[in-house]
């Protein structure tokens, strides 16, 4: 699924002018719009889309991207891979559920954890 290109009118940043538009970039990209090499994603389940994160994306926008993937899609959940960990999204997933699991993987502590550290 090749999904058309989203554009966001607000406030430019920089130079304050009301009405700047801007194209909204993915921070998932679907097998057909990387249409590099195959996505694998460990562990997906049957049924469910593999995509790949982008660069300079975080894991919160991404989770949120595939929850609306599914719901406008009408697919049963999408999978990827982020900082080398597998996240599987459906559309009535808990976000901060699927954040904190992804973070204690990853990180190997919860993310109060690691704040409170920095």
């Amino acid at each position: 699924m090749i999904r058309p290109a989203r554009y966001v009118t607000e406030t430019c940043h920089t130079c304050k002018r009301e009405g700047w538009t801007r194209l909204k970039r993915n921070s998932l990209l679907t097998q057909e719009e990387w249409d590099y090499s195959p996505i694998v994603v460990k562990g997906l389940p049957a049924g469910f889309e593999p995509m790949t994160g982008l660069c300079g994306s975080s894991i919160g926008e991404a989770i949120q991207e595939a929850k609306d993937y599914c719901k406008e899609y009408k697919v049963p959940g999408v999978g990827f891979e982020f900082n080398g960990a597998s996240v599987f999204v459906t559309a009535s997933s808990d976000t901060d559920k699927l954040y904190r699991d992804w973070w204690q993987e990853v990180y190997h502590e919860t993310p109060e954890e690691s704040f409170k550290r920095r």
